[in-house]
């Protein structure tokens, strides 16, 4: 690998992983994203003392107790300490099935950037109340400019999670919490930055870049949701793709991709 430059060490990817078996699945990931950006800058912040030629950087989480439901706050302990002024930060069961390099130039512009979640049914409890309309973003990936802003934010999601761990059941209420009192500009990413292809109906326009879930084969799943870069939509219960176009060519070439793919 080159040396990297000045540019290429303010941005970089992290990735948190408490416990070997995390350790081993970031590992997968960031050898994905390694194919697609082979100059990308790759942190780990992990309680593992695992070795990996993937990672530029392995640095320590904060030791603390992540048993139970404290492991999903996890992340935001890992974000504390990234490395890079530009961060793009992906859960473990990622997937990269394109250059999401682009991402760090939102950052010229906002301070956070993250996805809709559009299966999350919690939302954050204010004043003992859930506020109604105030849907929740998915925290398996978020761009973000390290700032002292950003820290006391991280600080707060922390404690909103905590302070109310046994009515959240994840950390993305919390963060959603933390959200109303932040000063941090916010954009909201396209889904084919955070595709979670066995989980919701979903209506890509362009590359699908990351994909978020689980599946033996995540290659074959991106070949088939990129055999078109047309607008079109992803049925998770019948593993099919739908493209608005009347054009047998694209149907084809759908089709053809459908018939390779085992999806269990």
């Amino acid at each position: 690998m080159d040396k990297p430059t000045d540019e290429m060490m303010s941005t970089g990817f992290l990735y948190v992983a408490v416990g070997d078996d995390y350790f081993h699945e970031a590992e997968k990931s960031a050898r994905s994203l390694r194919i697609v950006s082979p100059q990308a800058q790759i942190c780990l912040v992990t309680n593992s003392n695992l070795k990996s030629e993937f990672f530029d950087i392995i640095l320590p989480i904060e030791e603390v107790n992540f048993d139970g439901k404290r492991g999903y706050i996890s992340k935001a302990y890992g974000m504390k300490v990234t490395p890079y002024q530009k961060t793009v930060f992906v859960d473990t069961d990622t997937f990269f099935a394109g250059s999401a390099d682009e991402l760090f130039k939102i950052l010229d512009y906002f301070d956070l950037a993250i996805a809709h979640d559009y299966m999350e049914d919690s939302l954050a409890i204010v004043n003992e109340r859930p506020l109604d309309g105030f849907r929740t973003y998915n925290t398996g990936v978020l761009v973000f400019n390290k700032s002292e802003s950003f820290q006391v934010f991280l600080d707060s999601w922390i404690n909103c999670y905590l302070r109310q761990i046994d009515v959240y059941w994840s950390d993305q209420p919390a963060l959603m919490e933390a959200l109303l009192y932040t000063q941090l500009k916010t954009y909201s990413l396209q889904t084919n930055y955070n595709f979670r292809f066995n989980q919701f109906l979903t209506i890509p326009n362009g590359k699908v870049k990351i994909l978020h879930g689980r599946h033996k084969s995540p290659l074959e799943i991106a070949n088939i949701l990129n055999v078109s870069e047309e607008h079109r939509s992803w049925d998770p219960k019948l593993w099919s793709l739908h493209g608005w176009k009347e054009d047998e060519s694209f149907w084809k070439l759908i089709r053809r991709a459908v018939k390779s793919v085992s999806f269990q």
